[in-house]
């Protein structure tokens, strides 16, 4: 932890007063600074200092500027007044946004024009692919007694291209197991051309959900560290820690024996495809309810997941993407001609035992039931635009289901039947999500009878480029067109 030698406390980036004794305490992932004020600050009446302090220090916003132990600058972004101690005059102070380090800086601006180096994200699980050595490096009597201490499976590589406004950054990434946090990762730049730090500011709230999708946690991007030519720029992120992790089981970077078969990089090729999706349908608050529905029961979860789907669906319909079709169930001809034939058997059955009141009302009602509702249209919308095969399972999840779940809180007919639908919507929803970025990649279906069973979808229907800027184009000739294997039946143990 920084230790702090002094601090001055800013309101409307002007100095109001100097703090005594500035502590940093970081707990559960939040940054609070611990200090004391001179009471003279407050005035010479102690008694109306402590009435009249309300006016000065509560309910407002402050920024603090530090100097840390090695004489860098720091300064706290957002800070408010946590709790206060009279007639110590001792405060904390609660930082709710993130502090910025800097490092052999002449110029605090210089941050705008600096260049991404690494991320620190937490709440991501996976196994890597490549190894470290730990080596002792010594020297005895002139001669070199090193040796190697062991090897650790703790880094991998991706290689993308991202294009932004006909600028073009070939990356070289590496995913850097963090050795102070278990389910955290650095994530590193190597390429000379840094991202540039507005480019940066721009991507990151769909980057942050990108990332979140793939880990299965609603990921927290802890650090930020910015090069700009030999100045240096640390950011940190005031935001609670993770309590629960939970992961991706349908593109399992966690699992041993898909280690090898390439998850994360064909995933990290439908980024261009994530952020328009993003921008058309908010693509990441969908990924925020489908990891939230990860820490309640199957019931509940189940619920969440309809209201997500419906929503992709709503706003899929209204995106400006899709034409909007007319919401029948048949070719309005063919139940026309239907119509002129049944009508007339309906009303000449009924004729003398209802009133002609009722005989109106079930003449207009049959005349409606060729229209689908506004959400299984819009829903059957989607599964086409998404190319998902409909199935039995998938007929009974809408509207049967949904309907059941939400006027009576179940989520099946047959108890026996409850993990089954979960599972069903579970592949549903994220195959769903998959189709959209047009992901290419293995997705693990099940485990079944001791057999894994994975899908994979390399061809896609809709052409990407009528959404992506020219410019954002991103390796489209990277990928190899293989025969599409919809379902593809795996060995009881597959190879890793």
């Amino acid at each position: 932890m920084k230790e702090i030698n002094s601090a001055i406390l800013y309101l409307e980036n002007k100095p109001i007063v100097k703090l005594d004794l500035p502590e940093l305490r970081i707990e559960n992932g939040l940054i609070y600074i611990d200090c004391y004020i001179n009471k003279i600050f407050f005035g010479e009446d102690r008694e109306k200092s402590i009435i009249n302090k309300k006016s000065v220090l509560d309910n407002k916003t402050f920024t603090i500027e530090a100097i840390e132990s090695h004489g860098s600058k720091i300064t706290f972004n957002r800070v408010v007044v946590q709790s206060e101690s009279y007639p110590s005059y001792k405060f904390s102070f609660y930082c709710y946004d993130y502090s910025t380090q800097y490092i052999n800086v002449n110029n605090e601006n210089d941050i705008f024009k600096s260049g991404l180096k690494y991320l620190v994200v937490e709440g991501v699980e996976m196994l890597f692919t490549k190894t470290s050595e730990k080596k002792r490096i010594r020297t005895m009597f002139g001669k070199d007694d090193s040796r190697m201490l062991s090897l650790e499976l703790d880094n991998s590589e991706i290689r993308y291209n991202y294009y932004d406004k006909q600028r073009n950054f070939d990356l070289e990434i590496g995913l850097i197991k963090d050795s102070e946090n278990e389910k955290s990762i650095l994530i590193n730049f190597y390429q000379e051309k840094l991202i540039p730090y507005r480019i940066y500011q721009k991507i990151k709230p769909s980057l942050k959900y990108f990332i979140s999708y793939l880990c299965g946690n609603n990921a927290i991007i802890r650090e930020e560290y910015y090069l700009s030519d030999y100045q240096h720029f640390t950011r940190t992120y005031s935001q609670s820690e993770i309590t629960e992790y939970n992961v991706n089981h349908f593109l399992p970077i966690h699992n041993v024996h898909f280690k090898h078969k390439r998850i994360i990089d064909d995933y990290a090729n439908t980024f261009a495809n994530f952020l328009v999706w993003d921008k058309k349908i908010n693509l990441s608050e969908v990924i925020y309810l489908i990891n939230q529905s990860k820490q309640v029961n199957i019931e509940s979860s189940f619920f969440i997941l309809l209201i997500v789907i419906e929503k992709i669906a709503n706003s899929l319909y209204d995106s400006g993407v899709i034409d909007k079709k007319n919401g029948l169930i048949i070719e309005d001809e063919t139940f026309t001609e239907l119509k002129e034939n049944i009508l007339p058997l309906i009303e000449t059955y009924i004729k003398g035992k209802v009133s002609k009141k009722q005989v109106d009302q079930l003449k207009s009602k049959f005349g409606n039931i060729n229209k689908l509702s506004k959400t299984d249209n819009k829903i059957d919308i989607l599964l086409e635009f998404c190319e998902i095969k409909r199935t039995e399972e998938i007929d009974q999840l809408f509207p049967k289901l949904r309907n059941l779940a939400i006027h009576q809180g179940e989520i099946s007919y047959d108890r026996k039947d409850s993990s089954k639908n979960y599972h069903t919507l579970f592949v549903l929803i994220n195959n769903i999500i998959c189709n959209l970025i047009q992901y290419r990649g293995i997705r693990f279906i099940e485990h079944k009878d001791g057999t894994n069973y994975i899908g994979k979808k390399e061809d896609y229907k809709f052409d990407m480029k009528k959404l992506l800027p020219t410019t954002a184009i991103i390796n489209w000739g990277l990928v190899v067109k293989t025969k599409n294997k919809l379902k593809t039946k795996v060995g009881a143990k597959p190879k890793s």
